[in-house]
Formats: C-alpha cells, sequence, structure tokens
C-alpha cells in the first residue's frame, strides 16, 4: 500500500491544507495497517484516523459541492457522485474496523481493506475532484471555500492542526503554520502540540 501521495497534478489554487490532510491519512492508515498485522491492538490511533476519515470529506463536501454544483457541465457532474460513491465506500470498511476491534477477529485484513479503499479514493479525489475545482473556482470562491472546510473542522481543530502536522520536517510544518490564525498557531504551539503528542 502507498503511504505517500502520488505525483500531485499541478493546482492553480493552494491546495497545500487539503493535500497535507491526504498524507496524514495515508500516514495514519499505513501505521495502523502494521500495528494491526503485527497483532498490536492497544495503541492504534483508530479514534482519531476514524473523526478525520468522516471530517475531511465531509468539509470539502460542504464547501466545494455547493459552488461546483452549479459550474460543473453534465459529463462533469459524475465526478462529484464519484467522490460521494468513493467516500461511503471507505465508510462501511471503516465499520468493518469498528466490528473487528469490537470482536477481536479479523482486524488485520479489515485495516488492510480500508487502507486499500482510502488510498483508491484519496488517488482518485486528488486527480480528478480537486482538478475539477481548481478548473472552475475562481480565487475569491477559493478563499470562501477554505472559510467553509475551517468551520467544518470547527471544535476538533486542537486535534486536528497537531495531527496533521505530525512527521513533517519543520519547514513543511511552518508552511502549514503560515496558513492558521495567530490564535491557532499560539495555541498549537503552547498547549494542542503537547496534548495531541500525550494521547499518541
Amino acid at each position: 500500500m502507498e503511504t505517500e501521495a502520488p505525483d500531485a497534478p499541478r493546482y492553480r489554487h493552494d491546495m497545500t491544507m487539503f493535500l497535507t490532510a491526504h498524507r496524514a491519512l495515508r500516514r495514519d492508515l499505513a501505521r495502523m495497517t502494521r500495528l494491526a498485522e503485527a497483532g498490536r491492538t492497544g495503541r492504534l490511533g483508530w479514534k482519531t484516523l476514524k473523526l478525520f476519515l468522516d471530517k475531511i470529506p465531509g468539509g470539502k463536501r460542504a464547501a466545494l459541492f455547493p459552488l461546483l454544483d452549479k459550474k460543473v457541465s453534465d459529463s462533469e457532474r459524475a465526478v462529484l457522485g464519484h467522490f460521494d460513491d468513493g467516500w461511503e465506500r471507505v465508510s462501511a470498511k471503516a465499520s468493518a474496523v469498528d466490528a473487528a476491534l469490537e470482536s477481536g477477529d479479523g482486524l488485520a485484513k479489515a485495516v488492510r481493506d480500508l487502507s486499500d479503499e482510502a488510498a483508491r479514493t484519496l488517488d482518485r479525489e486528488e486527480e480528478h475532484f480537486l482538478t475539477l475545482a481548481d478548473r472552475h473556482l475562481d480565487e475569491d470562491e477559493f478563499l470562501e471555500v477554505a472559510g467553509v472546510y475551517r468551520g467544518f473542522i470547527g471544535p476538533d481543530i486542537p486535534v486536528y492542526l497537531p495531527w496533521m502536522l505530525d512527521g513533517l520536517d519543520p519547514e513543511e510544518a511552518e508552511a502549514i503554520l503560515g496558513r492558521v490564525s495567530e490564535e491557532a498557531r499560539r495555541s498549537y504551539e503552547a498547549e494542542w502540540r503537547a496534548a495531541y503528542e500525550r494521547g499518541k
């Protein structure tokens, strides 16, 4: 299973936050797969991973669909359907992981299946869905998208930000911190990062 994003298409708009969140999902899915295959089920990080497997596509749906729905052609509209179909399959695989954790049986396979489905969905999204958004939305609309997405993440930002930055080198982390509010940055440095590390 791939743990890094494929070569990202070139976008006109700044997709850094979306792509970094995708990278964090791939990172945690790869880690959980390794732990499950080794029979180590105590600290899989599943609660946080499951939260963001739901929050990240939900945020993009809330932010992008209302704008794209007015702009895409009939032939392009299938891309919106594929976005939902892919994440619905991921959700079903996540439910299978929940069931395996509850029963204590078949966890490694359930996690592998989830990882494979999520990898395919993320690859398709980066190649098709984000490219569609990049083509149709102007700069002001993309600023609107960013605001709606931040609002959707909302109360989970104290976990989302350190989770997304986990494992990035200092230069990459700084690129993300430069895109958040000064208040969020101060809170990350003073509280959120340490709380996240304690909970890992």
